[in-house]
């Protein structure tokens, strides 16, 4: 069916971007979407590096409706390796970002995308600093990202 075609990319050796496959994996369970192993591409962080990885994604013959990127960096060159091979976002390929960077909604065309809360995680960073120095045990935690919904992912925002 249409539109149930959903492809990965970013580099799993990193920790955070293992986590936001995992999500991935998640989300295709919970909406009964087999897991296509031929689906899941690496790409780095690096930009130049992430426009290498997401032309030879598009270049693969590897066909996908929808693909979410583990970076807005990723995500921006995808859109870019997308419309070079004449697929239009979000006609063809709707395409979902990851950090909402100042980029994600001032590019051309904006990009749907999970921000992560950059100023509760910087607070929160600064009182786990504070807890460590005053010999305090902190555990992890976990900042609930927000869905950004813009146009690479939908015509209407």
């Amino acid at each position: 069916a249409s539109g149930r075609r959903i492809a990965f990319i970013g580099d799993p050796v990193e920790p955070e971007i293992e986590q936001r496959r995992e999500g991935y994996l998640k989300a295709l369970q919970l909406h009964d979407i087999p897991v296509d192993d031929s689906l899941m591409f690496r790409a780095p962080f690096d930009a130049h590096k992430a426009k290498l990885a997401t032309q030879a994604a598009v270049a693969s013959g590897r066909r996908f409706d929808a693909i979410f990127c583990a970076s807005d960096i990723i995500a921006l060159n995808m859109i870019e390796a997308l419309r070079g091979a004449g697929l239009d976002v979000p006609g063809d390929v709707a395409v979902v970002g990851y950090d909402d960077i100042s980029l994600a909604s001032s590019y051309g065309q904006s990009l749907t995308t999970i921000s992560q809360e950059i100023p509760v995680g910087g607070r929160l960073l600064v009182d786990v600093l504070f807890s460590r120095i005053n010999g305090e045990a902190v555990g992890p935690a976990i900042i609930q990202g927000k869905l950004k919904i813009r146009n690479s992912s939908s015509r209407h925002p």
